[in-house]
């Protein structure tokens, strides 16, 4: 008997057994309706309606599980009338209906009715199939279609033996071959011949192995354009894992390899001059510094800087800067010919790499040969203007570890060719090394001595010639480096200033001075001398720092001297001349240095308000000359004239100290006096010194 948990019709209770498993197990959902309500149903049923159990389906009608309205705004109830109706004239009817599952889903649903009697009674027979999957098979093959047809990617099929079974549009649009003239050849038939038969073997084997293989694949259209393809190749299995098919997906990869290309324009070469660039460089530097090289198997490279090219820029403009790197680049590369390669490094350094052919002295003739192109003036914007260049030559052999150390070695040299007043070249050698090497570690002490405000003052006597008496002195730097190594002022003052740290040094050296000469006892009333760098006078800050200094000091400012030189001034005239002329305002005193060693040095005694000139020590030394007598006589006069205070420098012999009484030299300072000395000597010297 059919499995019912209510049933009160006794024909049912007469249905056979087979039929019942039929019904119970089918895969299909059923259900019997006996006058328009459903009286029994099978598992697939109550899943595809979300029912709890048979008894929520007893005595429903189907409308009850409807929405009100079919497709076509015919309703429910009309629409069952009419299809029981046609079942019972036609014995069945296959109809298709929307259903609502008990969770208010609605869902669309094939609905096959059949009649059958029982023992003389008769029932509906009803076979539901959800439309959702099978409209989901037909949807999924309609948009694989459209995909198919429509994508931008050639698709070509292929049967297992490589013979073209199908292309889509996209293929005979990227290929120029149309469908008719595809199928039927073999895959290979757009061969451009790039590629070697390894190449194909090796595909082959991987698709045998993985299934599937990736790449790109150089082919020839239809017009006999070779064009580079990604192509994705996969091997469809059937029966018995037996290859039935060949899908290759393919695109057209040109403008990607274009677009590839133009990275890596960007990525390695200069944007400017066209050359390649720091990085390329440094690529093709350690491929060759990595490659096997046998003892006498070396090569050479040319770091090459353009002079002075940051004043360039500052005063021409960026424009005029980037046209002489344009020329410079231009005359390197023409130079170099087919010898290696030459690229920027950055700004205005170049880089040569020469080939490993070339020997040392074909590098050097070359290099002679750029350098001699720039004795000429270039023509930048119609105007004719002289650059120089200073090279650096370095040899990569067994010696060098690496490419930073070969490049360091050029660098190296190339700072010792600038040292050669520009457009020269320098081989790097181990006493060049070791120079560099010293004056690195010099830059790193001495920066480290600022800090730490470890500079300190000498003082060297300036006497009044007439009395022999200390009127004051000249403050001088000193560096102990180390425990023994005390460094001279003419070694670590142009350091400092190449490092743009002497303003630093100078203010503590400054504040250091002028507390000392507060604080002593022996040092009441003197004149303390300092001397100040041309950077250093010209500074639009150097004024407020200056005096800020000396007042927090507690020395006066009348009891200080500036000495400038005439270098200082030469430099930045209109700049300096507003400081001196604030600091005379403020009570500081002015000296001018080096006098008599300049050529322009008397301009300065009627444009600026002196209080001192101090004899360079060229004309102290040659006292003896009767010329330089006379010029000394003069100058002393002249200054006199102009109520400014004489100060002979360099003074070491009694003769000196005699011919500078006899023409009436003010003051004198000098080693036949005192040398510089500490804070504590000084203060120990008795007030008056002996002529």
């Amino acid at each position: 008997m059919l499995n019912f948990e209510r049933c009160s019709m006794e024909t049912i209770n007469d249905l056979s057994s087979a039929y019942q498993d039929m019904f119970d197990n089918a895969s299909d959902a059923m259900l019997l309706i006996k006058n328009q309500k459903f009286i029994s149903c099978n598992l697939a049923a109550l899943n595809m309606l979300k029912a709890r159990s048979r008894n929520q389906l007893n005595e429903v009608c189907p409308t009850d599980i409807s929405p009100k309205l079919q497709s076509g705004g015919i309703s429910s109830k009309e629409k069952a009338q009419q299809m029981f109706e046609f079942a019972a004239e036609k014995g069945s009817h296959k109809f298709e209906w929307v259903h609502r599952d008990f969770n208010g889903v609605d869902f669309p649903v094939e609905v096959s009715l059949t009649e059958i009697y029982l023992r003389g009674d008769s029932f509906i027979h009803v076979v539901l199939r959800d439309l959702d999957e099978q409209y989901h098979r037909i949807s999924n093959v309609e948009i694989g279609e459209l995909v198919y047809q429509n994508t931008n990617d050639a698709v070509m099929i292929a049967n297992a033996s490589n013979t073209i079974v199908d292309v889509n549009t996209a293929f005979e649009m990227i290929t120029g071959y149309s469908r008719l003239e595809a199928i039927g050849q073999q895959t290979g038939f757009m061969k451009s011949g790039v590629h070697g038969k390894n190449f194909y073997k090796n595909m082959w084997s991987e698709i045998g192995d993985k299934g599937y293989w990736c790449g790109e694949i150089w082919d020839m259209t239809k017009d006999g354009k070779v064009y580079p393809k990604q192509v994705k190749i996969h091997a469809i299995k059937g029966f018995a894992n037996q290859i039935v098919n060949y899908v290759a997906i393919f695109s057209d990869s040109s403008d990607k390899v274009k677009h590839q290309q133009e990275l890596e324009r960007l990525a390695f070469y200069d944007a400017l001059t066209g050359l390649p660039n720091r990085s390329l460089l440094l690529k093709k530097l350690n491929y060759m510094v990595d490659s096997p090289f046998s003892g006498n198997d070396s090569f050479h490279i040319a770091f090459v800087d353009i002079d002075k090219f940051k004043i360039i820029n500052d005063t021409k403009g960026h424009t005029f800067g980037d046209a002489i790197l344009t020329k410079v680049s231009e005359a390197l590369a023409d130079s170099l010919a087919a010898n290696g390669i030459c690229g920027r490094m950055s700004g205005d350094e170049f880089l040569i790499i020469f080939n490993r052919n070339v020997g040392k002295s074909e590098v050097q003739a070359i290099v002679n040969n750029v350098l001699s192109r720039f004795e000429q003036p270039l023509e930048i914007e119609n105007i004719e203007y002289y650059v120089s260049l200073s090279v650096g030559l370095n040899q990569f052999d067994s010696t060098i570890q690496n490419v930073k150390e070969l490049i360091a070695g050029a660098d190296v040299a190339m700072y010792q060719a600038k040292q050669r007043a520009g457009n020269n070249c320098a081989w790097y050698n181990t006493a060049i090394g070791k120079e560099f090497n010293e004056t690195h570690e010099l830059e790193l002490d001495l920066i480290k001595a600022i800090q730490a405000k470890e500079f300190y003052p000498n003082f060297q006597p300036i006497i009044e010639l007439s009395t022999g008496k200390i009127v004051g002195c000249e403050s001088l730097a000193r560096w102990q480096r180390n425990q023994t190594e005390q460094v001279s002022p003419a070694k670590f003052i142009p350091v400092a200033e190449k490092l743009s740290r002497f303003n630093e040094l100078s203010s503590t050296l400054l504040l250091k001075s002028c507390q000392f000469m507060a604080q002593g006892i022996t040092t009441k009333g003197m004149l303390l001398s300092v001397n100040v760098a041309a950077n250093e006078i010209a500074d639009e800050n150097f004024f407020n720092c200056f005096i800020e200094t000396i007042n927090l000091s507690g020395f006066a400012l009348n009891q200080v001297q500036i000495e400038i030189t005439e270098t200082s001034l030469i430099e930045n005239f209109e700049c300096a001349k507003i400081n001196i002329e604030k600091l005379k305002r403020s009570g500081v005193r002015i000296a001018l240095d080096d006098f008599g060693a300049g050529f322009s040095s008397l301009t300065y005694l009627n444009k600026l308000a002196l209080n001192t000139i101090k004899l360079d020590k060229s004309l102290t030394h040659n006292l003896d000359n009767e010329k330089n007598r006379i010029i000394v006589h003069s100058i002393i006069d002249m200054a006199h004239k102009l109520d400014i205070t004489v100060v002979a420098e360099g003074v070491e012999e009694v003769e000196q100290v005699t011919c500078l009484k006899d023409l009436a030299c003010d003051l004198v300072q000098g080693f036949y006096y005192a040398k510089p000395m500490s804070e504590r000597d000084f203060s120990e010297l008795p007030g008056y010194l002996v002529n």
